[in-house]
């Protein structure tokens, strides 16, 4: 008799199908935009509020799709800025369907960390929001998370409901753990469940999609270079916004759908978070103590995953 497989090999088989059926859709839609010459345009305007930045490298298809999102979140007095750190593939010709945005090209991938940080120095607007290129935008995302930082005070970061290709949830914000853990609250759960309807300090939000006032994101010192190429530069910042005073946010209007690690290798991202977690633990070992609460609502029922992390 053929044993059955464990829960958790079971719905991971299923998220890396929707994975792959998302991506083909997307291919697809890439395939037939070329075909019809699409032309998108933004409005250029001297008074900016907000600045998207965007890294990419490869995988044109997820550029094209989230830049199609952002178009249809657009709204007067937004810019968006596309970091190509060096494209081979398509994503060249992909950019140059999108009139009024800024691009800027790198002859060397300069990956998340460098890129973000080139895109935040260009940037005009009071706020940037940091958006991965393997991610998709829901109806009013942008508008949600950006009404939430200006009509809470010292409010520091928003992050969104962010969900995976098979529309379970993917994170809620994150919880940093004592030893530097970086959990996402939710994750595999159905997104409509109340207590992720409401907005609410967090911990920590991911680079996915992080919203925050450029003057404090270059007064904190933005994303370290000592966590290039990538992983735990978003919550290094996180943890200065809350040392220096401010909450991190929640929205749960601001809700987007994201690949994970389109744009990169899952054994190297694993040694990077295994390197960089050291850098973590080392600058933030005291204050990660204090990072998180035993009666949250959204911790309290998996509390025995955390206890000994």
């Amino acid at each position: 008799m053929t044993k059955a497989a464990p829960p958790q090999a079971l719905q991971l088989l299923f998220k890396e199908r929707a994975n792959l059926l998302y991506r083909r859709k997307l291919q697809e839609n890439l395939k037939s935009a070329f075909n019809k010459s699409t032309v998108y345009k933004f409005s250029r305007i001297s008074k900016i509020d907000l600045s998207v930045i965007i890294v990419v490298h490869n995988h044109a298809e997820f550029t094209y799709d989230c830049l199609v999102s952002v178009w249809k979140n657009r709204f007067r007095g937004m810019e968006v800025i596309v970091v190509n750190n060096n494209s081979t593939d398509g994503t060249n010709d992909v950019l140059k369907m999108f009139s009024g945005i800024t691009v800027l090209n790198n002859n060397r991938n300069m990956h998340f960390n460098g890129g973000a940080t080139q895109g935040a120095i260009a940037a005009h607007g009071k706020h940037l929001l940091f958006l991965n290129n393997d991610c998709r935008l829901y109806k009013n995302a942008i508008k949600s998370a950006l009404s939430r930082i200006k009509k809470t005070s010292k409010v520091g970061i928003v992050g969104g409901r962010i969900l995976n290709t098979d529309f379970s949830l993917q994170e809620a914000g994150f919880l940093i753990a004592k030893q530097g853990v970086c959990i996402p609250l939710g994750y595999g759960d159905n997104p409509k469940n109340k207590k992720y309807l409401v907005s609410r300090k967090v911990s920590a939000c991911s680079g996915a999609f992080l919203l925050t006032p450029k003057k404090l994101f270059m007064k904190l010192g933005g994303f370290p270079k000592m966590y290039a190429p990538a992983y735990l530069e978003d919550m290094h910042y996180c943890m200065q916004v809350k040392k220096h005073g401010y909450s991190i946010v929640y929205e749960p209007k601001a809700t987007l759908l994201h690949f994970r690690q389109a744009s990169g290798n899952r054994d190297w991202a694993k040694k990077l978070i295994l390197n960089n977690r050291k850098k973590f633990i080392s600058i933030w070992r005291d204050q990660l103590r204090l990072t998180w609460d035993k009666n949250d609502k959204l911790v309290k029922p998996d509390l025995h995953l955390y206890e000994n992390l």
